[in-house]
């Protein structure tokens, strides 16, 4: 049996001629060539490679681009301002739109100072891998950012790092919600939107009715109820018909659930001919998670 290679001999490891030209890195999360260029040694580095897609991925482009040592590449993304009460209330002014510049493609860096009083070199490159390519919401990309803690040892430092990413105020704010669609034609929910939503107060129903609501659904949410349903087997979920005139505040009281209770709000169009009763079970079984489904008639 040959001997097992080390890292250093694998990232260094000639490659066929051509395939350096069409993929410069395989089994690598990085090319150790392009590192080298912008100062960074793999021997005296430890990394995690956070692929797109996933809200951590989301957090970590917030995060660098609003903490980053002078970062020069950004991706924007557009937000809403939340309006008073009154403003609400009222209804003469509308959210108006806000634009957040997270992390763009390219190497930035940033300073992590640990619990034990030690500061970390932090260094994450945010990367596009491959061309674009036909993926099932669409055209679609291939991207990560691989995050580099400096010292071969510095395991604890970054796991630390990307704990405070997770916890940091990059996470959805409160009665802030997110929309999706279901897209019919490619058979997967899309991210359209975050928004801010109004307040309970604002909404405009009976009391008796928002109560009820509000009541039945914070007994629902209780760890009581949670542990009844889990120990007798029945599946946690809770259903809801509002039906009503429109400008009722179906769609206001909605969206203020959304946001008092921190879940998503999942939209499909049950009235599209392309959707079927298989498509209706595959939107619910892939749903993201906290979501609320919205089928709108």
């Amino acid at each position: 049996m040959s001997d097992h290679s080390s890292f250093a001999e694998l990232v260094d490891a000639p490659r066929a001629p051509g395939a350096a030209a069409e993929c410069p890195f395989e089994t690598e999360c990085f090319d150790a060539a392009v590192l080298r260029k912008n100062g960074i040694d793999p021997a005296v580095h430890c990394w995690a490679e956070v692929a797109s897609g996933g809200h951590l991925y989301e957090q970590l482009k917030a995060y660098l681009g609003k903490h980053g040592d002078k970062p020069r590449s950004f991706v924007p993304r557009v937000g809403t301002k939340q309006l008073s009460t009154v403003e609400e209330m009222l209804g003469e002014e509308t959210p108006a739109a806000t634009v957040q510049l997270d992390c763009g493609l390219g190497l930035v860096q940033l300073k992590h100072t640990m619990q034990d009083g030690r500061t970390v070199a932090i260094k994450a490159l945010h990367q596009r891998r491959g061309p674009v390519v036909g993926g099932r919401c669409g055209a679609a990309t291939w991207e990560n950012l691989v995050v580099f803690a400096e010292g071969s040892e510095s395991r604890d430092a970054l796991q630390a790092f990307l704990e405070e990413v997770v916890n940091s105020q990059c996470e959805p704010q409160p009665n802030e919600y997110s929309i999706y669609r279901w897209q019919v034609e490619n058979q997967c929910w899309k991210h359209a939107a975050t928004k801010t939503s109004r307040s309970l107060d604002s909404v405009v129903l009976p009391l008796a009715t928002k109560t009820k609501i509000m009541s039945d659904l914070d007994a629902f949410l209780s760890t009581e109820t949670f542990q009844f349903y889990t120990k007798h087997g029945i599946p946690y979920k809770r259903s809801f018909l509002f039906y009503g005139v429109p400008g009722a505040g179906k769609t206001s009281m909605l969206t203020a659930i959304a946001g008092k209770y921190r879940r998503n709000l999942c939209i499909m169009q049950p009235t599209d001919p392309r959707f079927t009763d298989d498509a209706l079970a595959d939107a619910i079984k892939e749903a993201p998670s906290r979501s609320r489904r919205c089928p709108l008639r």
